[in-house]
């Protein structure tokens, strides 16, 4: 596809999604305290102890679930540096990445990875998200003992047409990678707003603090 058309894609999807880093919950279960949100007040991080990353991804300016149509073999994830999210050599995605999409079932219990819908028994999930509606995502952090410098994290929403696995169901023998291009529908970036317990320093709050909307969902 010329990359014109790639670029026209990116345009229009420009906005139509939102993640925000919301906050914390020291502990590292579902039930710990919650700490948000995270800006521009600093969350002091203790060496040693775990943390579960709260991350709210809200539909902005659609009219339908996203993402619709082919939600099974649509490929949306949650890339998110230090804990998951990265890609391997031939393309695919890490498999314990949050994926917005649907994981659908035949009778046998093996997924719908082909586009054979004709075998759809039941969805085993789906994480489609409504229109003006968000999704909660928890990611575990364990800061190691010996870290002294502060830690910034980074989300982005992906997209991608199709997952590596129906890729290589079609391309048989002829399969290298993945190639196909990922927009990024959405990102935050948490620089020195997540600092280590006792090295606070002021740092310079860029991006403006996630609104009530993020709180409520």
């Amino acid at each position: 596809m010329p990359e014109w058309v790639n670029d026209a894609h990116r345009d229009f999807l420009e906005g139509v999604m939102r993640v925000d880093i919301f906050g914390l919950k020291s502990g590292g279960t579902i039930d710990s305290p919650l700490t948000a949100p995270i800006r521009p007040g600093v969350p002091q991080l203790r060496p040693g102890e775990r943390y579960l990353i709260e991350t709210v991804i809200r539909t902005v300016k659609m009219g339908h679930l996203f993402t619709q149509g082919t939600a099974d073999s649509n490929e949306v994830w949650l890339d998110v540096i230090v804990t998951s999210g990265g890609r391997a050599a031939d393309g695919a995605v890490d498999p314990w990445s949050h994926f917005v999409n649907a994981f659908v079932l035949d009778r046998e219990g093996r997924r719908i990875d082909r586009r054979n819908a004709q075998d759809i028994f039941i969805a085993l999930y789906d994480h489609q998200i409504p229109p003006a509606a968000a999704g909660v995502v928890h990611y575990l952090l364990f800061v190691p003992p010996d870290v002294r410098e502060p830690i910034t994290v980074d989300v982005k929403l992906q997209y991608r047409k199709f997952d590596t696995t129906y890729m290589k169901f079609f391309a048989t023998d002829n399969f290298t990678a993945n190639d196909l291009p990922v927009t990024t529908l959405a990102a935050d970036h948490a620089a020195d707003a997540i600092i280590i317990y006792d090295l606070a320093r002021p740092g310079a709050y860029e991006l403006p603090a996630p609104d009530e909307v993020a709180g409520n969902d």
